[in-house]
């Protein structure tokens, strides 16, 4: 025996590479499917059974590649840290791909996944050796042709592997040098010319129990490890008038003989439907970005033929920009398409788990860009700050006009039409060679956070905010074409009126003033004024934008201090139309008007202000449950997740139980604070369902109520709809009456919910509750800000802060509403109605 020293390398390396080198299961799965595309597989059939199972289930990756030769397999698939890959230029032997793979990951997967691996792998090899056939020509002939490697791959002869690995049993042995046949045995034999070549991989003792949420969201991930075809090939007529920067982007580096390859999910890993089609139909802009290198960077965008039908001024605009880093990249191409509005099915809303912009590395999905909750462009960032300060300078030397036009926005131009992550879908493509700068964390997911990833970042966002500029300019346009039109409609309709005064000696103002009664009597208003219109799309809702001021602006209300501030701001200005003189110049009308218009922009500032107030009181007890809950929760559950392998403390499945709720008590009030600060919630009035809404705001108090044994009955008719309401201020009030009412009904305690329509047309909504009792002679002193009942700190509901029905009532008196304590029904203590106006 030798006295020179040498290395070891001890069993557990698999284990714990494995778990630092495979981040998740769908990054195993597709880690497998790399070494397919990496062996010129055109198919691979990735399938599941049992996965409920762990003893009896089974996966199986299948594809027809080029296969494994015994020679191959030995120096590949069973060498540590193989450095096959990284000879020969990196290149694969028939449709010259890039490899994808490196560190030997592919057999780490499998280890992750399950303990037992079986391969079964066919190739062609050259007449009377075991050596691969692809190789010996690539050698002899460079300049082959991939047709003339696929004819004589047909015509070869074929060796087959056939290998087991028992990951357990290898972990029993001390060192590597000590595993025998019992954990690993190969095999290999010759087969006919005509066997298919190929590997597949039969992975059993699965290392887990698969649920079927989990398998829904495994199959989701693993379909779109590669880029949707909207995003990854030419763009259909319809969606788009003209090609933008390119047909297609540069997906892969490789041939153009290269057919690319397909994945198929069988078993239980199931299909996803695809979503795809919604999100083509609903795309209202185009982004595209072409970044190669000794060239300036490319930047595109352009709105949808959908988007032009809605809003004609829209149009396409292009500009460059000199790259941050010429020589050393990275280089990309990139589509991202955009869309906003509400989701209205149950399609659209699952097809926000396409959302995102996505990386991918020679046609290779990069985890985890684009997921729910990754915010690497920072648009949730600066959506939730959107009232801040915005550089709006030209972003790039592009075309003069378009520059002009660009520098014309304002800050409350650009930051209200900025948009969270929900409403981009987009691929960022990476290729070896271009991307070379870029370097791979060690779990395969995600990049080092660098400056060439920085670089990467900053060009996309900087596109990104090219585009949002060409959407806020498109709607600043929009509204100056209408507020043209309604000028020219003024002015005729003003000469109109001249005419029929001078003809009859009447006296009047036109659009938008009184008409006086020459005896001195009473006034009447004309359409300008604002009066109420419903205008209502084939859902129901109301589809203007407007700032909905109605005919409530009252002078006796303002006067008295009856109404909310608003409205009080906008009854002041109705005051001076009535007192100028008759008739009026007409620069005095537009000032008047525009008084007016900068009035109502004031009123929807600060209904965002009584919305925000909402929103902070929620957040106190949402901030409570993320300190409690959050370090330990997931992890908890996690921990306490049964395993075939692992025995649990007793108790463990109650604690984890606990864990569970913790985690949805965080679901429920991030989904809350989704509802109140979406881009819907604040973009335009609408009738809502008050059915629906009151369904969705006990969600945000079911759980301090289930743990109360609180019933909450909603008899609200399902027709009822409140008149024109922004959906945040909507939920704002349930919330804030719901909050009060749990707090009150006590232990086993009871709240209803009831709606009608009073005589006058208005709607009118009571919210009764057992418990504390709350006189209706007494409920006024609620109102006042701060004047909480509540001393006590709830760990659901928080502290009250005596502010929800202050907040709850300046909300309504916008509207001409109004809330009160009323008398109970029969077997309740206290009543709330509130009165929306029609």
């Amino acid at each position: 025996m030798s006295n020179t020293p040498h290395f070891t390398v001890d069993t557990g390396l698999f284990r714990q590479l494995g778990e630092l080198l495979v981040g998740r299961d769908a990054t195993a799965l597709i880690e497998l499917v790399k070494n397919s595309y990496d062996a010129d597989a055109t198919e691979v059939i990735i399938a599941g059974r049992d996965l409920e199972h762990p003893t009896r289930g089974r996966i199986s990756v299948i594809d027809n590649g080029v296969g494994m030769t015994p020679g191959q397999f030995a120096s590949g698939f069973l060498s540590v840290a193989a450095r096959s890959k990284t000879v020969d230029g990196r290149a694969s032997k028939v449709y010259r791909r890039r490899f994808t793979g490196e560190k030997g990951v592919g057999r780490l997967a499998a280890h992750k996944l399950a303990g037992h691996l079986s391969v079964q792998s066919i190739a062609a090899v050259a007449d009377g050796t075991d050596a691969p056939l692809l190789d010996d020509l690539r050698s002899r002939y460079p300049e082959v042709s991939t047709e003339e490697l696929l004819v004589a791959t047909a015509k070869a002869s074929r060796s087959l592997v056939d290998a087991t690995i028992d990951w357990d049993a290898i972990e029993t042995f001390v060192t590597l040098d000590d595993v025998d046949e019992t954990a690993l045995q190969v095999a290999s034999r010759r087969l006919s010319n005509s066997s298919p070549t190929g590997t597949t991989i039969n992975l059993a003792r699965l290392r887990r129990r698969w649920r079927e949420t989990e398998l829904v969201e495994l199959s989701r991930q693993v379909s779109n490890f590669a880029p949707a075809d909207i995003l990854a090939k030419p763009l259909s007529a319809r969606t788009i008038a003209a090609p933008l920067l390119f047909d297609a982007p540069t997906v892969r580096d490789t041939t153009r003989d290269d057919p690319g390859m397909i994945v198929r999910l069988e078993g239980d890993f199931g299909v996803p439907t695809d979503l795809w089609e919604i999100v083509e139909r609903s795309t209202e802009w185009v982004l595209e970005i072409q970044a190669i290198e000794g060239l300036d960077v490319e930047f595109a965008v352009a709105p949808s033929r959908t988007e032009l039908e809605r809003r004609p001024f829209s149009r396409p605009i292009r500009a460059t920009a000199p790259h941050p880093a010429p020589s050393s990249g990275p280089f990309f191409s990139a589509r991202i398409l955009v869309r906003s509005g509400p989701i209205r099915s149950l399609d659209e809303r699952a097809n926000e788990r396409l959302s995102g912009v996505r990386v991918y590395l020679e046609g290779f999905r990069v985890l985890p860009y684009g997921d729910p909750g990754n915010d690497w462009l920072r648009f949730d960032a600066d959506y939730t700050r959107r009232g801040g300060r915005f550089n709006l300078d030209p972003l790039f030397p592009g075309s003069l006009e378009d520059a002009k036009a660009l520098s014309t926005l304002t800050n409350r131009d650009y930051s209200l039409r900025l948009l969270p992550n929900r409403n981009f879908y987009g691929a960022v493509f990476l290729t070896d060679r271009g991307a070379s700068s870029l370097r791979t964390l060690v779990n395969r997911e995600g990049f080092v956070p660098d400056e060439h990833f920085e670089t990467m970042r900053s060009l996309v966002r900087r596109g990104t905010e090219f585009l949002m500029r060409a959407r806020a300019l498109a709607g600043v346009q929009s509204r100056a074409a209408e507020d043209a039109r309604k000028g020219q409609e003024r002015t005729v309709s003003e000469a109109k009126a001249a005419s029929a005064q001078s003809s009859t000696g009447g006296e009047s103002t036109g659009t938008g003033t009184s008409t006086r009664d020459p005896d001195g009597g009473g006034e009447s208003s004309s359409e300008g004024t604002g009066d109420k219109q419903d205008e209502t799309t084939d859902d129901g809702s109301d589809d203007s934008d407007r700032v909905y001021s109605g005919s409530t602006a009252d002078p006796e209300a303002w006067r008295n201090g009856d109404a909310g501030s608003a409205s009080r701001l906008l009854a002041a200005i109705e005051q001076l139309r009535l007192a100028m003189p008759d008739p009026t110049e007409r620069q005095l009308l537009h000032a008047y008007e525009e008084v007016k218009r900068a009035a109502e922009s004031l009123t929807s500032d600060t209904s965002l202000l009584r919305v925000l107030a909402s929103v902070g009181a929620q957040l106190a007890s949402f901030s409570h449950e993320i300190q409690h809950m959050v370090p330990t929760a997931r992890a908890v559950e996690t921990f306490l997740t049964p395993r075939p392998d692992v025995r649990l403390p007793n108790g463990a499945g109650s604690v984890r139980r606990q864990a569970i709720d913790l985690r949805r008590g965080l679901e429920r009030q991030a989904s809350y604070l989704a509802d109140v600060a979406s881009t819907t919630a604040r973009e335009r009035r609408t009738r809502q369902n008050l059915h629906i809404r009151f369904d969705v705001a006990v969600r945000t108090v079911g759980s301090a109520a289930a743990q109360r044994d609180i019933l909450i009955i909603n008899e609200i008719s399902s027709d009822i709809r409140t008149p024109p309401i922004f959906p945040a201020e909507l939920l704002a009030i349930l919330t804030n009456l719901l909050t009060n009412a749990v707090k009150a009904a006590g232990q086993n305690g009871k709240i209803r919910a009831w709606a009608r329509k009073s005589q006058d047309g208005d709607v009118e909504m009571t919210i009764e509750n057992t418990g504390v009792r709350v006189r209706p002679e007494d409920g006024e002193r609620w109102f006042v800000p701060f004047a909480s009942g509540s001393a006590e700190l709830d760990a659901n509901l928080g502290q009250g802060t005596g502010l929800g029905l202050p907040i709850t009532r300046d909300i309504l008196a916008e509207y001409g509403g109004k809330v009160g304590f009323v008398e109970p029904s029969t077997g309740f203590e206290t009543a709330v109605r509130v009165v929306f106006g029609d």
